[in-house]
């Protein structure tokens, strides 16, 4: 089999895995928005709850200690985010990016795929230098100018 063939093969291969790994990665950033949506989700709840049982179901003597720690655990939980996003600012696209990247590793066939995704992708530079090396030994400064 001729160097370009091999080439072809490999690069093909690097396609398809590509492909498989883009349908992981879909889903883990859908996976990621809704559990991103979630948290929206419970936020918009909370300040239901401390509303309608402030105004409607009971007091503020009542509510105001729910509010209060239901608020304290919003606040660890951000915090700590924080702090794992590397003491930088807090961003929805990091927080989306560490959904998603935590999501991918821990799949099996992500990891997989990745690791012969590397190995293709290391026999391609291989190819693509023998080529090169090979077209560079068959051009001789003689033939450069006939």
């Amino acid at each position: 089999m001729e160097l370009k063939d091999k080439y072809k093969v490999v690069h093909e291969k690097i396609k398809t895995i590509q492909d498989k790994m883009q349908v992981f990665r879909h889903s883990a950033e859908s996976q990621a928005r809704r559990k991103m949506l979630l948290g929206l989700v419970a936020l918009c709840g909370n300040l239901g709850f401390i509303f309608m049982g402030t105004y409607h179901w009971y007091t503020w003597d009542i509510v105001e200690p729910i509010a209060f720690f239901l608020d304290l655990g919003t606040s660890i939980l951000l915090m700590s985010l924080f702090f794992m996003g590397g003491r930088s600012e807090y961003s929805n696209e990091w927080f989306h990016n560490y959904l998603t990247n935590k999501k991918l590793h821990n799949t099996k066939d992500w990891v997989a795929l990745n690791s012969k995704l590397n190995k293709f992708q290391s026999n391609e530079k291989d190819y693509l230098g023998k080529i090169q090396n090979h077209l560079l030994r068959n051009i001789s400064p003689d033939n450069v100018y006939k």
